[in-house]
């Protein structure tokens, strides 16, 4: 709901800017490295979806979209990394790090990266 924008909240209590504020905070307290839950998962399957939200102009959205990325990548990197190197989004990916308006932002971009780049390294020594 958050990337379709403020007017399909309407007048849902807590309004877009407070759901965004409180999602902000609670992706700083999340473990990047835990598993999620099988059906969770699933929904991160659409990476192409994700890439978009990643690059969202509401650095708030973007936040999600990036930390969700990063966590695939760590916890399936052998799916994620192959399908964000063949679809172009790493390049994508290192374009949000450098124009980045937030250090998480930038931090997460920079794990995608790094955790992609060590799969690659993996995939050719193999």
């Amino acid at each position: 709901m958050a990337i379709e924008g403020e007017e399909v909240w309407g007048y849902i209590i807590p309004n877009m800017d407070d759901m965004l504020y409180s999602l902000s905070k609670a992706i700083g307290k999340w473990d990047i490295n835990h598993r999620m839950e099988d059906e969770f998962a699933r929904g991160f399957q659409k990476l192409d979806y994700l890439v978009t939200v990643a690059l969202y102009e509401d650095s708030r959205i973007a936040h999600w979209g990036i930390w969700a990325l990063a966590n695939h990548c760590k916890t399936n990197g052998s799916i994620c990394c192959v399908q964000l190197r063949q679809d172009g989004h790493l390049a994508k990916i290192e374009n949000l790090m450098q124009d980045a308006k937030t250090a998480p932002i930038r931090l997460l971009c920079s794990q995608v990266i790094h955790c992609c780049e060590q799969y690659n390294n993996m995939e050719t020594h193999i």
